[in-house]
């Protein structure tokens, strides 16, 4: 964990104005949230006044640390510009499913369509809480490259359904380019 910093803050300001970025946002994992110093943003805002920069927090399904971090959230809503809902934990309570490659192993001799079913179910729960914006990389359970055999498209509905009757937003992430599954979440 750091804690935001001039130093660590201000190289990114610094390399979005130089590709003529005009908004930026600091986004950290809920259980970081320590780290994060709200009065180093607005620090920021003010030495950087051609930049609309933001200040997130992604909320994921930590067993954890996420309670703490739901309760963090609740504590800075009003500073807060946006909050990231994800899903990265299964049945391990010990190890994010999406660690790699560690991660995968959550995988073997499990039954993948019923893997999916409860990683969708998870996300639906993170998207009613009321406390999300968008949800991060919203099919990440392919991360590894594992994929169901049965067919999908009702609990992938269903949870389009929750999504939008929360009027939660969906990210388009890049990073699973960087992935084994190398494809856009979702794809």
């Amino acid at each position: 964990m750091q804690r935001y910093t001039p130093a660590l803050l201000q190289p990114w300001a610094d390399s979005a104005r130089a590709i003529h970025l005009s908004d930026i946002a600091f986004t950290d994992h809920d259980r970081y949230h320590t780290g994060i110093d709200f009065g180093e943003i607005d620090r920021m805002r003010e030495q950087n006044p051609d930049l609309h920069i933001r200040a997130g927090i992604e909320l994921d399904n930590d067993p954890v640390h996420s309670p703490t971090g739901r309760k963090w959230i609740e504590r800075n809503w009003d500073k807060l510009d946006f909050v990231l809902g994800s899903v990265h934990f299964l049945d391990r309570r010990d190890q994010m499913f999406d660690s790699i490659p560690v991660g995968a192993e959550q995988f073997k001799g499990c039954d993948i369509d019923a893997l999916y079913a409860d990683y969708f179910r998870r996300v639906c729960e993170i998207a009613a809480t009321g406390l999300v914006d968008c949800l991060a990389h919203l099919d990440l359970i392919k991360i590894h490259g594992h994929r169901p055999k049965a067919d999908i498209d009702a609990i992938v509905a269903e949870t389009l359904d929750v999504i939008r009757s929360r009027d939660v937003t969906i990210e388009l992430s890049t990073a699973g380019w960087r992935k084994p599954v190398n494809e856009l979440y979702p794809g």
